[in-house]
């Protein structure tokens, strides 16, 4: 059907005909890429890549990120594709380290991001990159990394983090152009570190931080009709049940 299209039509289309764009058997995509590629610019639209199901707190998913981008590059001519994400305000290092990952597949994802976040805080800014990746932990659409740290573990790297990001305010570079201003940027790392730091304690008020959670995030759902998407709601409870049963 592609002759009943523009001859300047482009095709989005993922390695695989699966959610997470796995070229796996039947579902391989990367013959269909080939063919169509041979006279349509192709691009990818791998959502998972970036971000879950209604999954919201920052996203560290660069490994897998940049080995899809080498993927695609030796599986077919991709020309560009475009990156997901809910939450614009919060995940624009996914925003950066995707469209790096277009510019050069074979890039390290941790020295980018490293450089993302000196550019943003100065030199202490890369103290951020190796304490991220800790918040990709709750089973979620695209969730491929496997957790390894202890509730107390994970709790004192919380605070770590929250530590750091507190020690940051005052040192945003004010020649950056960023949206939003890296001050709420900040404040927006800042609130889900506690937040994950406060999940993770001995005995959290799990009714509580449900509540916070939620007014944090979803809190536009109150003021709207009777919604048919139930999955903020699963979300955030599958957040909150995730906490309940770390040991």
């Amino acid at each position: 059907r592609l002759d009943d299209f523009p001859p300047d039509t482009a095709v989005a289309i993922n390695m695989g005909f699966n959610s997470d764009g796995n070229p796996i058997g039947e579902q391989d995509a990367r013959p269909w890429v080939n063919e169509i590629a041979r006279t349509r610019p192709v691009r990818t639209w791998d959502f998972s890549l970036t971000e879950g199901e209604n999954a919201i707190f920052p996203h560290y998913r660069f490994e897998r990120l940049f080995q899809r981008r080498r993927e695609e590059h030796a599986a077919a001519p991709y020309s560009g594709g475009i990156c997901f994400t809910m939450t614009p305000r919060l995940n624009q290092l996914s925003l950066y380290e995707s469209a790096q990952s277009f510019i050069n597949p074979g890039a390290d994802h941790a020295e980018l991001a490293c450089a993302f976040y000196e550019r943003l805080f100065g030199p202490a800014g890369r103290e951020l990159v190796p304490l991220l990746p800790k918040f990709e932990i709750i089973p979620d659409w695209g969730h491929y990394t496997t957790p390894t740290l202890s509730r107390t573990d994970l709790h004192r790297t919380m605070n770590k983090l929250t530590d750091l990001l507190q020690s940051l305010q005052g040192s945003e570079c004010s020649d950056v152009p960023f949206h939003p201003v890296l001050s709420e940027y900040r404040a927006e790392l800042l609130f889900f570190a506690r937040m994950f730091s406060d999940l993770s304690d001995v005995s959290p008020d799990y009714d509580a931080l449900h509540r916070r959670y939620w007014q944090r995030v979803y809190s536009i759902y109150d003021r709207l009709p009777p919604h048919v998407d139930p999955r903020p709601h699963a979300a955030t409870n599958r957040l909150i049940n995730y906490f309940i049963s770390l040991t």
